[in-house]
């Protein structure tokens, strides 16, 4: 007899619902672990990126360190940040005199430093191309083209 459809006074086995305990648990155990282990392989294969393919330079940063991006150091990521470009997005949407303008307002040991690459690399760090980001640093020097 099933225990759903007992009448209330009627006394029902406590084996049989103890089974029924266990199997709903079970299923449902079963299909916990089923959609957990698809939906692991769906989003592997959404992500390439994982973890250990970040170069280990670039784990932990945040959006707001300008400083990952080649010729910036903290003075300059200072004077870019007092100017609005706060983000990766911000450099990376900024034009190259919109750049040079703020390093000659910033004065004459900051003329010397070449934004021509900083948006580019910027989008790279804001799109998380981290490797990409890493091999377009390799050719530069200083945040200079070769």
């Amino acid at each position: 007899m099933h225990i759903f459809t007992q009448s209330v006074t009627t006394d029902y086995n406590l084996n049989d619902a103890t089974w029924e305990l266990i199997i709903m648990l079970t299923v449902a155990f079963m299909l916990g672990w089923a959609f957990n282990y698809f939906w692991s392989r769906f989003t592997a294969q959404q992500s390439n990126l994982s973890l250990e393919s970040i170069p280990k330079k670039f784990i932990g940063v945040n959006k707001s360190d300008l400083k990952i991006i080649e010729g910036i150091g903290p003075k300059i990521e200072e004077l870019l940040k007092s100017n609005g470009l706060k983000e990766w997005r911000d450099v990376a949407s900024a034009d190259i005199d919109k750049l040079r303008s703020i390093l000659t307002k910033g004065g004459d040991r900051f003329q010397m430093h070449d934004p021509s690459s900083w948006a580019d690399q910027a989008a790279l760090a804001a799109e998380g191309k981290w490797l990409e980001l890493e091999e377009y640093q390799n050719l530069l020097i200083g945040g200079r083209s070769n």
